[in-house]
């Protein structure tokens, strides 16, 4: 039978430094943090054109407003609803929400 000597190798420590690429960042509407600002540009919330912040990781409803509610000529307009936590209403008739700008700061 034969015996193997033990023998001793010092310890190795490696490294790799992280080199960020720009397709590592994507993000959609679930997972990007920061401030939407959107015109409030539907129906008569009492907001009308003003330009509001909210969370971009806040609920969004989808839904439609109409024109004239006063005459038979109604016209159905889609929005997207941002609620403010259930606690006031603001319309935009942009439904694009790609195109809104986010604040990230």
């Amino acid at each position: 039978m034969k015996t193997m000597k033990k023998q001793y190798s010092s310890p190795n420590l490696m490294e790799e430094q992280f080199a960020a690429n720009k397709y590592v960042a994507a993000c959609d509407h679930g997972t990007q943090y920061g401030n939407y600002k959107f015109e409030c540009n539907a129906g008569q919330t009492g907001h009308e054109n003003e330009t509001h912040e909210s969370p971009t990781n806040d609920e969004y409803l989808t839904g439609y407003y109409l024109d004239d509610a006063d005459t038979s000529n109604k016209e159905s307009i889609p929005v997207i609803i941002w609620t403010a936590g259930g606690t006031n209403l603001h319309a935009t008739k942009n439904l694009d929400r790609d195109s809104w700008v986010v604040d990230r700061s």
